[in-house]
């Protein structure tokens, strides 16, 4: 699943066919709305927050689908707003292409399923980012599909660095490591997700940004920060801090 900011209000997802399988979904489920699609959208809305900072908050979204070839699709999301223009603007797709591409999966009867993403966004949304699987648990690790996050914070002092390694260090099972900027005075704490679930590793990303500021350069990795930054604490730095 590869993700793309497109500009403030939209992003766009490519989705795979090894995607789909990975989450055992055909590409008609997109616009039924099957408990599995449901928790691709919303992996895919969490992963565009955390990844590219792009937060639905209570704003309408239009999902507009549209397949390039029998091996993928793409979903652009698009902030809305104007409600009004949902109703014109949520069907938007490349009817010729589903015909041509899709024949297994969508008979010519369904031609118009792909419409119904806006009921689905609708029902994800509509009271705000949802971040739970349908019935209110995690979803679980095997539908998790290929999605890897790693984030970057900054702190101006290691006292707040400390202080949140006592908050999270019981939930937080993730690689992590503490960096200095020394230009800027500032210390970096580099979260991986590893193999935690998602909803967990947002739940953690959320609580230490209440603590520092999220860096958006997703070119600042790990082997970014070793050469351009001192390293304070290699590994398990969020536990070690929990014990000071």
């Amino acid at each position: 699943m590869k993700l793309e900011r497109m500009n403030e209000q939209q992003i766009r997802c490519t989705i795979t066919s090894e995607d789909l399988k990975a989450r055992q979904i055909k590409i008609s489920e997109l616009a039924y709305g099957t408990d599995k699609a449901r928790t691709l959208f919303r992996d895919m809305m969490i992963a565009a927050e955390n990844e590219l900072d792009f937060e639905a908050g209570d704003e309408p979204l239009m999902i507009e689908a549209t397949p390039i070839n029998s091996e993928c699709i793409i979903l652009t999301v698009t902030k809305v707003d104007d409600p009004e223009e949902l109703d014109t603007r949520f069907a938007r797709f490349a009817p010729d292409l589903i015909e041509d591409k899709y024949d297994e999966d969508i008979s010519s009867s369904d031609q118009s399923l792909f419409s119904g993403i806006s009921e689905l966004a609708d029902s994800l949304f509509a009271k705000g980012k949802e971040k739970a699987s349908v019935d209110g648990k995690p979803a679980p690790p095997e539908e998790a599909g290929n999605i890897h996050l790693v984030r970057l914070f900054s702190f101006g002092a290691m006292a707040d660095l400390i202080a949140l390694s006592h908050v999270i260090a019981a939930d937080y099972r993730g690689a992590n490591s503490i960096y200095k900027d020394t230009k800027k005075d500032r210390y970096l704490l580099l979260l991986d997700q590893s193999d935690m679930d998602l909803m967990t590793f947002n739940r953690i990303c959320n609580i230490t940004s209440e603590y520092g500021e999220s860096e958006k350069n997703l070119s600042a990795t790990q082997a970014y920060l070793e050469e351009h930054c001192e390293c304070i604490i290699a590994s398990d730095a969020v536990a070690q801090l929990a014990t000071i």
